[in-house]
């Protein structure tokens, strides 16, 4: 089962998130092993989100913490160089590992058994989250109703 990652923007008013007019900027799929990744080294926050602005009735997101967007991104573009290392020795190279790769297989994707087109799907995949995260941080880092939820 795929979960996926939403860039989204709150309204806010007095730094706190209001529902109204939500907007999603990027939404990415990914993996239950790569979710299970990321939140085992930057567990999930829940934030209040409110329905108006009257600031009275509200529900939980699970998102990950604004501050640790650029961590996030070093880990997963250290994740990134090991796919293409292990990518390139799999398809180039001839090399079988027993340690395949795991961080972006997703059930969900339909591709033939060919090794390149499911390459090809776990680059985009991981490439995907990379570039959700990357536009958080350099376009959207001051911007306190941007989050990165889980949906």
């Amino acid at each position: 089962m795929s979960m996926s990652l939403n860039l989204v923007i709150y309204k806010t008013k007095e730094d706190k998130l209001i529902e109204d007019d939500v907007r999603t900027v990027q939404f990415e799929e990914l993996s239950p092993v790569l979710l299970k990744r990321l939140t085992d080294s930057f567990p999930l926050e829940e934030l209040p989100v409110y329905f108006d602005e009257n600031l009275e009735e509200h529900f939980e997101i699970e998102c990950f913490n604004n501050s640790q967007i650029q961590e996030i991104l070093d880990m997963l573009k250290k994740d990134f160089l090991e796919l293409i290392k292990h990518e390139h020795d799999a398809l180039v190279a001839g090399k079988t590992s027993k340690n395949e790769v795991q961080l972006v297989e997703n059930d969900t994707i339909n591709t033939s058994d060919d090794p390149l087109n499911k390459a090809v799907a776990r680059f985009h995949i991981l490439t995907g989250v990379i570039k959700l995260f990357e536009k958080k941080h350099l376009r959207l880092s001051d911007d306190v109703g941007a989050v990165i939820k889980l949906g």
